[in-house]
């Protein structure tokens, strides 16, 4: 289409591709909402949209706006305060319409389902039994997931079980792509708008009501507690112009109406609905096979779970939405990340609705090819992909600070963070005569590190010096263990439960004890360098991977889980972003037919990000390929990493190498360990990540990807365990994995710097439990607390006037005052109007602004009447 021509795709899950048409009409002229021509298009809209959703009788409401004020129109019109609500929660968006319902009073009980999953149906008709609901709501497609609700099966339950309840759909990002039958399949209300598979700009929010609903509006106790949004306004208005005349609320979106009749009329010609959804289907199911085919897998865990107008896709392990991206955008296609709080990073999101799907006109096949090729480009190969030459071979050396109080040899304090050269002694120095001394403590923590790597810590081990001089290396040489290391072998395991398709251990060399150097601090005075000793002598554990990685995506799995369990074992706290966890790479390319060594290695050094690992290994196995297909030598250098131009460069050539010249390190002595020490110390080893994540699962019952999520934050497992003690444990979950990790992603905070402590976070969810707060408010109580509020949750409740009204004397008073204030209302529920009882209920809530429980008020508005028969 030539409006796409000279700009990235828009193949996000909405807004969506438009048709030239439909911009046209979105370009009209000025035209007053009176103008015959006006009335005719909006009349002819509000007929169409019957025919989109499959239903002769239904009302269309169509107002400026958005899919999210659907969700208020349904909650202002239909609930009243204090009634009940289920909503069948499948990610971001249906947490939200729960948080709309309570907003309006409802007493909603969310139905979740694990990321990936929906309900199953035997869960639905066990919370039907349970209480009767005045709306059972079902998001038909969650935009955040790509998950696919069960209208049809929720809408049957709810005839069989409770037909009074309402069945409300938010089709937002479903409507005219999946199937859809109003009528036949009994929906009450759906909530849709224009930016999505209507195929139209933003700016309208459409919602069609079953004439079950309008009644229930028109049976109201109480006022609807809205303005704009409330329908009995709103009904003339529709109804004069689908009678093409004109009514007067609020100004129509003039321009949106006409690109909106544009849209559906060219849906409709296409063969009519049966025909649209079957273009969908066939366009899914293409996308599907795509990502199949690059090794991946939809977040919707099953195909009957996938969405028709759009799919979410794990990414493998070593890759972040925000690294594929800018990838996808610069190969001219638009994409959207992840929104699941804690898991956004781990996906991206792919729309393919409209006329995306329903016409030949390329945009799927482009965004299909870009995101083969973006993710080729971030290091993950499609397992049937062809290569021209075998896969490199990848290495790694890790230096890790171990978590001493003290320097390796020397007693000074190992915080190098502090004021520049405040803890430095004579030892750090390097002043003459100043002898080391071994720190117990490091022996005792890199031992750690090698039985948690299931290696062997060797009985002998000795210190040697490596001889060089740097400004920060006031020694002139730094003491190591090259030649008798502290530990050797181990290994680290990658496999399915990383994102991979294989299980594959990545041995481990060697671990040896060294010091670190002081820091070089450039740019503060021109052609001066400034040295901070803080940093030099403190502990570091050097790692050397055996080279059994061939991708980048296997080299950034084996840093994040050697990191997560040198966290979990306390031996260092492995901040990339501070330096306490540094990397360096060994790649090599070998030739066909050629032992996987024998190709020459290139170092790169000082990577100290994910992105950067994975981006600097993608960047030089792309260079020696090229080399070798070229027929040019490759020479062994060290080479450090341009982020900006995605380029490897040359530090220092083979010649240039220094010789270290190591020799037997003289002023410490060799370093015995006996088997006894070791078999007590192998019983003190705190928990494996691995075993944790088996343990929490069986214990509370938690999704895996939960407790994923919680190990890779430090301290989160035992801020988890201590906050679900004595409490719902899957409740705890939810609220640590959606709404403290929200926050803490918000505040670019780890949770060990946070002030939140479990305490207050379980009386949060104490308060919330027992019905003294709402959801909403509880989310208000977090925030306060993460931003150092020191006030009990009592006091803050009370605060903020949240106080619920416990003294049943002081709210039975006011249900009498309200009983005498209202004999019409009285005389009617004694006549058998029960309903009547829910109009006193949202007066007694009003009166106490909202300090009373309605499940109390309730009961004693029901002793007061029966009184009166």
């Amino acid at each position: 289409m030539s409006n796409a021509s000279s700009r990235p795709l828009c193949m996000i899950p909405g807004p969506v591709e438009m048709s030239d048409t439909v911009l046209q009409s979105n370009s009209t002229p000025a035209t007053a909402h009176t103008d015959p021509v006006f009335v005719e298009a909006f009349g002819q809209v509000i007929e169409m949209l019957r025919t989109v959703v499959g239903t002769k009788t239904a009302q269309p409401f169509v107002i400026a706006g958005s899919g999210t004020l659907g969700w208020d129109q349904s909650a202002a019109n239909l609930v009243e305060a204090g009634e009940n609500v289920l909503v069948l929660s499948n990610g971001y968006f249906g947490e939200g319409l729960a948080d709309c319902m309570e907003t309006y009073g409802a007493q909603v009980t969310r139905l979740r389902a694990e990321p990936g999953q929906r309900q199953q149906l035997a869960q639905v008709a066990q919370a039907l039994r349970a209480k009767k609901y005045k709306l059972v709501t079902v998001t038909q497609v969650d935009t955040s997931t790509g998950v696919l609700g069960d209208v049809k099966g929720v809408a049957e339950l709810v005839r069989e079980h409770s037909p009074e309840t309402l069945v409300v759909v938010d089709g937002v990002c479903a409507t005219a792509a999946e199937r859809l039958y109003f009528d036949a399949w009994g929906v009450d209300v759906v909530i849709t708008a224009s930016q999505k598979a209507l195929g139209s700009p933003p700016g309208v929010s459409v919602v069609v009501a079953s004439q079950k609903a309008l009644g229930v509006l028109k049976a109201r106790q109480t006022p609807v507690p809205a303005y704009y949004v409330n329908w009995n306004r709103w009904l003339p208005i529709m109804k004069s112009y689908e009678d093409r005349a004109v009514k007067y609320f609020a100004t129509p979106c003039v321009q949106a109406i006409f690109a909106l009749n544009t849209s559906l009329k060219e849906m409709l010609g296409d063969g009519g609905m049966e025909s649209v959804f079957a273009a969908h289907e066939r366009t899914a199911a293409r996308v599907r096979s795509a990502v199949h085919k690059w090794g991946l897998e939809t977040v919707a865990a099953a195909p009957e779970l996938c969405s028709n107008a759009m799919t979410a896709v794990w990414l493998p392990a070593s890759i972040q939405a925000a690294d594929l991206l800018p990838k996808l955008k610069a190969r001219g296609v638009v994409a959207a990340g992840g929104i699941l709080a804690g898991q956004a990073h781990r996906y991206f999101r792919l729309g393919h609705m409209g006329i995306s799907a329903t016409r030949d006109n390329g945009y799927v096949d482009a965004m299909l090819k870009a995101a083969a090729e973006a993710l080729e480009e971030c290091g993950h190969l499609a397992p049937a992909a062809g290569r021209s030459t075998p896969p490199p071979t990848i290495g790694l050396e890790l230096h890790v600070q171990l978590k001493s109080s003290q320097k390796l040899f020397s007693s000074a304090n190992a915080k190098w963070d502090e004021s520049p050269n405040t803890n430095v002694n004579l030892v750090d120095a390097g002043l003459p005569g100043a002898l080391p001394q071994l720190n117990p403590e490091c022996i005792k923590l890199a031992a750690r590190a090698i039985l948690a790597f299931n290696g062997k810590v060797q009985s002998k081990s000795a210190f040697d010096r490596k001889h060089y001089f740097y400004a920060d290396q006031p020694l002139g040489y730094q003491i190591t263990q090259q030649r008798h290391p502290i530990g050797r072998g181990g290994y680290i395991e990658i496999g399915q439960l990383d994102g991979l398709s294989y299980t594959k251990q990545i041995g481990i060399q060697q671990l040896q004890l060294e010091q670190d150097t002081a820091k070089s601090i450039h740019g503060v005075y021109p052609d001066y360098v400034m040295i901070d000793m803080n940093r030099a002598g403190v502990a570091l554990l050097e790692i050397v991977s055996n080279p059994d990685m061939e991708t980048a995506e296997e080299a950034v799995l084996f840093v994040r889980k050697l990191q997560l369990l040198l966290r979990h074992m306390h031996v260092s706290n492995c901040n990339m972003e501070e330096g306490s966890l540094r990397c360096d790479v060994n790649v090599s390319v070998y030739r066909n037919g050629e032992n996987k060594l024998s190709g020459t290695r290139c170092e790169l050094k000082n990577l100290n990000s994910f992105k950067v690992i994975r981006d600097a290994i993608n960047a030089e196995i792309s260079r020696q390929i090229k080399a070798i297909e070229n027929n040019q030598a490759i020479e062994q250098e060290t080479r450090g990493y341009d982020a900006k131009k995605n380029q490897t460069f040359v530090t220092r050539s083979k010649e240039a190498a220094p010789d270290y010249r190591y020799m037997p390190e003289p002023d410490v002595p060799e370093i015995c360990i006996s088997d006894g020490w070791i078999d007590l110390l192998r019983k003190t080893l705190p928990e494996t990540p691995a075993a944790a994540l088996e343990r929490i699962k069986a214990q509370y019952g938690i999704a895996q990807e939960d407790v994923e999520t919680m190990l890779a934050e430090p301290g989160c497992v035992e801020f988890y365990e201590k906050s679900a003690a004595g409490r719902n444990a899957k409740q705890v979950a939810a609220w640590v994995t959606s709404e403290v990790f929200g926050q803490l992603a918000y505040r670019n905070q780890r949770l060990l710097d946070s002030p939140l402590t479990f305490i207050r976070f379980g009386q949060i969810l104490d308060a919330l439990v027992a019905d003294k707060i709402t959801s909403a408010q509880a989310k208000h109580l977090l925030i306060a607390y993460m931003d150092g509020e020191e006030r009990t949750v009592e006091q803050l409740i009370s605060s903020f006037g949240w106080t619920v009204i416990s003294d049943e004397a002081e709210l039975q008073a006011i249900a009498k005052q309200l009983l005498d204030e209202h004999p019409k209302e009285v005389a009617g529920y004694l006549k058998g109007q029960t309903k009547r009882l829910n109009f006193f209920v949202g007066k007694l809530m009003k009166a106490t602004r909202g300090q009373a429980k309605p499940q109390v008020a309730s009961q004693i508005f029901k002793k007061l009447l029966e009184k009166l028969r």
